[in-house]
């Protein structure tokens, strides 16, 4: 089982392979690389900087924020890992509160595959959960669950409702990839009460069973 311990203070991500000549750092057992970008990329497009992933002063809680450069715009964190991950049990504690998160910003832990081994090519294989309005403020559903096969969107996702209050200062979000399915959850607090679950199962032509993917926390 992969366990990892993220504190949202504002936050989103992506991933791929430009690896040794960017900043990483090691959490959960695991090397990460941090992404900066100083004119906009995708996920968004938007800038990135290394600035907005750092370690609380307990020195194990990742914190992931959003803040303004020098020029005036809005900068968001990513980190990917350096392995590649594969099928079983992924798992993210996450410190704050995602449903008070504004309507624009999105917060993700998701698995990542680019086919082409380009980062900006989005032909990619994607297991997602996200917390965000995706800018409909109209909208009551803040959280959801998708697997991506390309840039077309998702081909299958499940929204619901984080209905979260004052005592829930943490969520737990989980998915358990296997060569047949993805179940997703999401909990409140520590592996607590369930926020909402799904099951996807491909159907007998789906690509979907991608052996490898990278690991990925973002908050854009």
């Amino acid at each position: 089982m992969k366990t990892q311990n993220v504190i949202i203070l504002i936050c989103m991500l992506l991933g791929c392979n430009e690896l040794h000549s960017q900043q990483t750092i090691f959490f959960a057992g695991r090397e990460w690389v941090v992404k900066e970008k100083l004119t906009p990329k995708g996920p968004g497009p938007n800038y990135f900087s290394t600035g907005n992933v750092y370690f609380d002063t307990d020195g194990t809680t990742l914190v992931l924020q959003l803040s303004k450069n020098s020029q005036g715009y809005w900068t968001c964190a990513e980190l990917y890992s350096v392995e590649h991950t594969s099928y079983g049990e992924h798992k993210y504690y996450i410190s704050g509160r995602p449903d008070l998160n504004h309507p624009y910003m999105v917060f993700g832990t998701f698995l990542y595959q680019d086919i082409y081994g380009d980062p900006n090519n989005y032909n990619v294989r994607e297991i997602d959960i996200e917390f965000s309005k995706f800018g409909d403020v109209s909208s009551s559903n803040n959280g959801g669950f998708a697997m991506h096969r390309n840039e077309s969107g998702p081909f299958w996702e499940h929204k619901f409702i984080a209905n979260l209050d004052n005592t829930d200062d943490q969520t737990t979000t989980y998915y358990n990839w296997t060569n047949n399915s993805v179940d997703f959850r999401a909990h409140k607090g520590i592996d607590g009460d369930l926020i909402s679950g799904a099951t996807y199962t491909p159907d007998s032509n789906s690509s979907s069973y991608f052996p490898y993917e990278t690991d990925y926390l973002n908050c854009i």
